[in-house]
């Protein structure tokens, strides 16, 4: 796993927060804005679990699996887009493919601003 650069923790919850915050206008343009703290607390919960099974299956698997262990590693992460989409599905009682739609437009988002962030916090 690559090193995070100083500060990237600050830097992490800031992009979560603006996740956070799209998931709230989401739910507040289709009128389910009661439903963010339940929905929120889903999405962390789940991230935090898929987080300990990623490191833990790098950790592990590392010296078996090499390299792929990282590639294990990433699909475990990129497995949380699915799961937060059908998390904000529910949340809007929409279908499924609307809520992955809405949590990959987030993850591209967060993706933006944390590059962006993190350009502009090295120069």
């Amino acid at each position: 796993m690559q090193q995070s650069p100083e500060g990237s923790v600050t830097l992490s919850i800031v992009v979560s927060f603006f996740g956070y915050l799209i998931y709230w206008l989401v739910l507040f343009a289709t009128g389910f804005k009661h439903r963010f703290l339940p929905t929120v607390s889903c999405i962390i919960a789940c991230g935090s679990v898929l987080t300990i099974l990623t490191v833990a299956v790098f950790m592990l698997l590392k010296p078996v699996l090499g390299n792929g262990a990282s590639i294990l590693a990433w699909l475990i992460l990129m497995w949380a887009i699915p799961v937060k989409g059908h998390i904000i599905a529910r949340a809007i009682e929409q279908h499924w493919y609307i809520g992955i739609t809405i949590a990959f437009i987030v993850y591209i988002v967060q993706r933006v601003i944390y590059e962006a962030l993190t350009t502009y916090q090295v120069n």
